[in-house]
């Protein structure tokens, strides 16, 4: 199982090392294209899992509300036990609402800055060596995308919280394209993971 925090520079390495031949200002920026590809596929991926929580009204741990109702004598307040669930509930989706958008502007701004870093690459090398560097890179960036669909949290087990009276992604966000257990126990179709296949590897 590859570890996503090594990853991004195992696969910087390799790309320089497939550089050797060429001098600092080419490495230079054929390094600075992958590391801002391999965001922009991050992004992309943490993108798809949000929405998908989000269509199916699912809360990741990360953003679950961790306040406990207080039991104010032997017997347990059950009106407001579920007031303060729902109260949770909504202030969570709120916060994911949020994060996604947050990450969407965030998105966006490294796909505006994109062409200018391929246009840096392409006043250091020319012909033959530039395709091999954008071709080398979509591979690279191809296989960090599958490393983050394939990489899931052993305890990544959807669960039904009886606190948040809803349902919570055990995994943060490390659980891309896996099965989302719903209210009930039903099991919903595996995320079609839309925006990721769309951008597997994103265009350079």
């Amino acid at each position: 199982m590859p570890n996503l925090k090594k990853l991004p520079s195992s696969l910087r390495t390799n790309l320089r090392e497939s550089l050797s031949h060429c001098n600092s200002l080419v490495i230079s920026s054929a390094l600075k294209l992958l590391d801002h590809v391999l965001k922009q596929t991050r992004y992309h991926s943490h993108i798809t899992f949000l929405s998908t929580c989000l269509r199916n009204q699912i809360i990741p741990k990360g953003l679950q509300s961790t306040f406990q109702p207080s039991q104010f004598g032997p017997n347990r307040d059950h009106l407001y036990t579920q007031n303060i669930q729902t109260l949770q509930k909504r202030f969570s989706l709120r916060v994911l609402k949020q994060t996604l958008a947050a990450m969407r502007r965030h998105l966006q701004a490294l796909q505006s800055s994109l062409p200018q870093l391929r246009a840096s690459l392409s006043q250091t090398c020319k012909g033959p060596l530039l395709f091999f560097i954008l071709r080398r890179i979509h591979r690279l960036n191809t296989q960090f995308h599958s490393a983050l669909l394939d990489t899931k949290n052993p305890s990544a087990v959807p669960i039904i919280s009886e606190t948040s009276g809803g349902a919570v992604w055990d995994s943060g966000m490390r659980a891309e394209g896996s099965q989302i257990q719903t209210r009930g126990g039903a099991t919903s179709a595996k995320s079609k993971c839309d925006a990721t296949s769309e951008h597997m590897a994103v265009s350079i």
